[in-house]
Formats: C-alpha cells, sequence, structure tokens
C-alpha cells in the first residue's frame, strides 16, 4: 500500500475528505473523536488509539471525587464544604472546561443557576457566583475569565473561591506547605497539591478534591500510604469506594465521573481493514521502527513523541461505537444552562455548516454560552434580524461595518484578519466629466450627489 500525505487546514477539513474518499487516514485527538462521534459517527472507522508508553491504560484520563471516608449524602453531601481543584488552567493531562467543570456542574447545578438575576451577567459570573454559595471555602486557581479585568473582579467579589490557595498565591496557583519531597511525586503538580489541600481540610464539614485518578494512586501509595485509610472515591451515585490497598494498585479507578478516550487513528471505511492490516506490518510492536518511512510515518501520525505507543484495534470501529463505549456527550439541544444560545446568523449553507461544526466543537469542550445557527439570505437580512433581536451576532466584510453602526445601530466586536495580504481595497470611482464639471476632488465634495453602492444592493 502506497501512503501520500494531504496538506489540510484543520480537523474539520480532515475529517471530511475522509468521509468523502478523497483521504485515507488521518489522527485525532482525544476531545477531536468526541466531536467526530456527534458529527459524523458511523462515516469512519477507529483502526488504532496513539496512547503513552508510560501509561497504556485503557483510558487517557480518570476524573474521580475524593472525600473523606466519613462522608455521607452523596454529591448533596458536599453543600458547604470544602472544594479543592487542580486549576482551570490545568494543562497536563489536556482537560476541557467541560472536564474540568463536571463536578462543579453535577453537584451545584452550575448549569442551573436556581434564583440567580441572569440579566446582564456573563457565564463566568453566573457559575462563580453559584458556586460561591454552594462550597464554604475553596482553591480553584485558574483563569476564570480571558478578560482579565473581568478575572480580577470575579476573584475580588468572590475571595472565598480562592481562600484554600495558600498566601500571595493570587488565586492563580497553590502555595500552601506540601511538606517534604518525596521521590517519584512531584510536590508542585496541580492534581497533588490539591490533594494535599483536602488532607489539609479534611475534619472541615465536608471536603472534596476533584483530580486525574492515577494522581490519587501516587498521592495515596507513595506520598500519603499511612492517610489512605482516612479517604475514599465519591462515586457518581453516591457510593463511596475505599482506599484499599487493591484498589490503589489497580490503574482503573472503582469508579469515575469521566473516563476519556485516547486520541485514535482513523480511516476511511472502504480502506479501514486494508490500512489496520498494513499498520500492523509497518509498525508491529506498535512503536516507532526507528529507520526507513515507516518511522516517518509513525512520527507524522503520532506528533513525534518518543513516548508515543499505537495500539490497534481487533477490527476497524465506528467513531460512535468507539467512544460511547467509554464516554458520551449530552445531546446539545436537550442540555441544560444558565443563559440562552448565542444566535449566529449565516447567509450561505457552507456558513451554515461551518456554525455547526464549531457549535458542536464549542458543545463538546463544554464552552458556554452555547451557539445557535440560523441561516438567512443575506448580511442585510442578518443585520436586521440582529436589531431586532431575532439574532445575536454575524460574522461579515468590513465594508458592512458603517452600514451596521449607522443605520441598525449594533456595534463591532472582533475584526479578524487572517493575514494582510487579505485586507480588501476599496476604491471610490467618480465620472470623468463630474471631476472637471462639479470640481470633486475629495470626498467633501460627494455632498448631495447621487451614489451607487452594489455590495449593498441600494444602488
Amino acid at each position: 500500500m502506497r501512503i501520500n500525505g494531504s496538506l489540510i487546514i484543520n480537523l474539520v477539513d480532515c475529517a471530511l475528505k475522509l468521509a468523502a474518499g478523497q483521504a485515507d487516514v488521518g489522527y485525532f485527538s482525544e476531545e477531536e473523536t468526541l466531536l467526530l462521534s456527534q458529527q459524523q459517527p458511523n462515516d469512519n472507522r477507529v483502526i488504532a488509539t496513539v496512547r503513552d508508553a508510560a501509561k497504556l491504560d485503557p483510558y487517557a484520563f480518570e476524573t474521580v471525587a475524593v472525600v473523606p471516608s466519613n462522608h455521607t449524602r452523596g454529591l448533596d453531601g458536599l453543600s458547604g464544604g470544602v472544594y479543592c481543584h487542580p486549576g482551570l488552567d490545568e494543562s497536563e493531562l489536556r482537560w476541557s472546561p467541560r472536564v474540568l467543570k463536571n463536578l462543579e456542574e453535577l453537584a451545584a447545578r452550575t448549569d442551573r443557576c436556581p434564583e440567580v438575576n441572569t440579566a446582564g451577567k456573563t457565564a463566568e459570573e453566573l457559575e462563580v457566583e453559584t458556586l460561591s454559595k454552594y462550597f464554604s471555602a475553596a482553591c480553584r486557581p485558574g483563569t476564570w475569565s480571558n478578560n482579565a479585568t473581568v478575572d480580577a473582579q470575579l476573584k475580588s467579589r468572590f475571595p472565598s473561591l480562592c481562600s484554600l490557595c495558600g498566601p500571595d498565591s493570587g488565586c492563580s496557583r497553590y502555595t500552601i506547605d506540601m511538606g517534604i519531597s518525596v521521590a517519584g511525586v512531584r510536590n508542585e503538580n496541580r492534581h497533588i497539591q490539591a490533594l494535599q489541600c483536602l488532607k489539609n481540610n479534611a475534619n472541615a464539614t465536608s471536603a472534596v478534591a476533584y483530580v486525574a485518578w492515577q494522581h490519587v494512586r501516587e498521592f495515596f501509595t507513595t506520598r500519603n500510604s499511612q492517610d489512605a485509610g482516612n479517604f475514599a472515591v465519591l462515586c457518581p451515585n453516591g457510593t463511596l469506594a475505599s482506599l484499599t490497598t487493591e484498589v490503589l494498585n489497580n490503574a482503573i479507578s472503582p469508579c469515575a465521573f469521566i473516563r476519556q478516550p485516547w486520541g485514535a487513528i482513523v480511516a476511511s471505511t472502504n480502506n479501514a481493514a486494508a490500512l489496520l492490516t498494513s499498520l500492523r506490518t509497518w509498525w508491529p510492536a506498535g512503536s516507532n521502527p526507528g529507520t526507513g518511512w515507516q518511522s516517518t510515518l509513525f512520527n507524522v501520525v503520532t506528533g513525534g513523541t518518543a513516548s508515543a505507543r499505537v495500539v490497534f484495534q481487533d477490527s476497524p470501529t465506528s467513531m460512535l461505537n468507539y467512544t460511547s463505549a467509554i464516554r458520551s456527550i449530552s445531546n446539545i439541544d436537550s442540555t441544560a444552562s444558565c443563559m440562552p444560545a448565542r444566535r449566529w446568523c449565516t447567509i450561505s449553507t457552507l456558513e451554515q455548516t461551518k456554525c455547526n461544526w464549531v457549535r458542536a466543537s464549542a458543545h463538546t469542550l463544554g464552552v458556554q454560552p452555547s451557539i445557535a445557527c440560523q441561516q438567512r439570505n443575506s448580511v442585510i437580512e442578518c443585520l436586521g434580524d440582529i436589531k431586532d433581536d431575532r439574532a445575536d451576532f454575524i460574522s461579515a466584510p468590513s465594508n458592512y461595518g458603517y452600514l451596521a453602526r449607522q443605520h441598525y445601530q449594533l456595534t463591532p466586536v472582533k475584526l479578524v484578519q487572517n493575514s494582510p495580504d487579505d485586507a480588501s481595497r476599496v476604491a471610490a470611482f467618480v465620472k470623468e466629466s463630474a471631476v472637471i464639471s462639479s470640481n470633486v476632488t475629495r470626498f467633501e465634495n460627494l455632498r448631495g450627489k447621487n451614489a451607487c453602492f452594489p455590495e449593498y444592493r441600494i444602488c
């Protein structure tokens, strides 16, 4: 079998090419596999997963809630207690906003915002307002809002959510005393720090740390084995799983809030079986063969990481079957939210398709507020819809800026210029005779003249 490379713009381009038979194989990250399972559930086939040589577990990660062993009343019992979180900027395990905030949503119901006035408030404000009422104290470090001013304001208004991070932390990190250093456990790891936060506050009315299972095992086997009996894993159904030696020796948690599928090598349906056979021949050990074009291909597909290991599927599997066996994402149209969806007004089938992919991507990642897509016939029609509160925003050429501001009383929020070479060149033309007869030499001389603006359809 011969392999040729193909330059693509993004994952959507690759997925569409695979489904259309214009490409045969590609690699998709963990979150991308979840997106494809929604947008193209049966179009392509997973033939292998890409894992790490040091972690060949069935899942890329598992999120768990650790509580004192005497905890009662399940998720409801967390109300009024202490909350220790690895941080919204935690990057080691590539947790998406949906993963980072999963326990908060289930326990504090941040997706419902009961008895909270949402008028004029951002999703971030509603979220932390609900959390500050649910937990008595917490460390939830990292960026709460991408707007630095808003981020600082929120942390000033809701200091209880930063109160356990330690002195001079700025709610950006943990500065608590981690005690002695232990070989094999990194004290600077945010999950280890969150577990130490839990240990320090275990005598509170209730306490919980939301962390990755792999770090729970490190913390309670290598660093604090004497304390393991004092803590348990809180399962989503409200039961507790004690941290016994047998449980801690298992790479798979007794129960998890989220289990993440690995990134996958995906092939077009027609060629999946043949490609699976070929890859097994080229990489029989699932590792980089070290020389030849097979080594180059391995680096291209797996990202060039030395520790990458390919684990082959027994047979080609649809995207939906691959992800649903591990993790499912709720249907976007039936998902609760504090805020109404932001309505994107599109003007073509191509743009509507783009909007639907962006909408699904945001939903998969857990970005709030959600997006709704509604197609109209023209930019002008969209501007009217936005003015009359039937839509919220549109992506339009800057040529329409003046019209939007002056005739529809709308405001631009972002200028997108992908390349300086793509900038529009706009020219104003006048009759040569008018230049002579009316002395038109500058824009002021056009006052009172007849004008034609074809792009606005007002000629």
